[in-house]
């Protein structure tokens, strides 16, 4: 049973991508717009935790894959701060999915936050 409703909400979750996908194809000036906003939004995300000493993965997607392994803190540390990132392999990584600028200078702000907690030092 338990099989088939996860089958059922997959189903549901791919036709739905497709609709989306379907209707972003009617938009293209919209959705030129948008990879463009992604694109800076991840490159603010990349540069200002190089900036701070954290390795970043290089990425094409809307979001970054960072190094934490040596900051001290995990996603707990951050989901604590009301900032939602995703722990990732291998262990100390995190997935940080760009945001509007605000919502990144956020993100930053708590990593700056911690890694003055943690005695992180650039």
């Amino acid at each position: 049973m338990r099989k088939m409703a996860r089958s059922q909400a997959k189903a549901f979750r791919d036709r739905w991508h497709a609709v989306a996908a379907a209707e972003a194809l009617k938009h293209q000036d919209r959705v030129v717009e948008r990879v463009k906003r992604n694109a800076e939004a991840v490159n603010a995300l990349t540069d200002g935790l190089r900036e701070r000493g954290i390795g970043v993965a290089d990425s094409q997607t809307n979001f970054v894959y960072a190094d934490f392994t040596s900051f001290g803190a995990g996603a707990v540390e951050f989901m604590r701060r009301g900032v939602i990132v995703r722990p990732v392999l291998p262990e100390g990584w995190l997935r940080i999915t760009a945001g509007t600028p605000d919502e990144n200078d956020r993100f930053l702000a708590v990593v700056d936050e911690l890694g003055g907690q943690q005695g992180f030092d650039e």
